[in-house]
């Protein structure tokens, strides 16, 4: 039913930490809903109308390609189809602008589109603080490995340099 498909896709969204995860099982959920085609589309730049997108993940081959933002897709995703009805949900978390997402229409559960938009928008902004955490940590162990570092030049020093002295 669809209310369990819902409720298996929430659970999946929620539960994933890392971006190839995420991109197979947005993949996955748009097989099970009979989207046919889609994009998820992140802007480069945090503000009111960020100039550059770039395709997270696709459908098609449109992955990685970075478009102005007025353009709303790349051109690649129109030409694939004569006609198609196309449905828009914005990405976003409370006011933090994520993106947007695009898919061919599909089932006609309007409520569908508003739901996959919440969860996708919840699943890549726990991805981008994990990120964030991530990339502190690494910037720390680096702190750490240098501040060691000079420590154990001061520890040199003062272990060699009273033996000149002594001798």
């Amino acid at each position: 039913t669809m209310s369990l498909t819902r409720n298996r896709i929430s659970t999946q969204l929620m539960s994933t930490f890392y971006e190839p995860d995420l991109k197979v099982i947005i993949t996955e959920c748009m097989k099970r809903l009979t989207i046919p085609r889609f994009l998820l589309c992140l802007f480069e730049e945090i503000c009111d109308l960020p100039q550059w997108s770039r395709v997270l993940h696709a459908s098609d081959d449109s992955t990685g390609i970075r478009f102005r933002t007025t353009e709303l897709v790349p051109r690649s995703f129109l030409e694939k189809s004569d006609s198609f009805v196309l449905m828009l949900e914005s990405l976003h978390m409370q006011d933090e602008p994520i993106g947007y997402m695009i898919m061919e229409k599909g089932p006609a559960y309007g409520e569908i589109y508003e739901t996959l938009r919440l969860q996708i928008s919840t699943a890549l902004h726990s991805l981008q603080l994990i990120s964030r955490v991530r990339n502190h940590a690494e910037e720390l162990e680096k702190e750490v490995a240098r501040r060691t570092a000079d420590l154990v030049r001061i520890n040199n020093l003062y272990y060699y340099l009273p033996r000149k002295f002594e001798t």
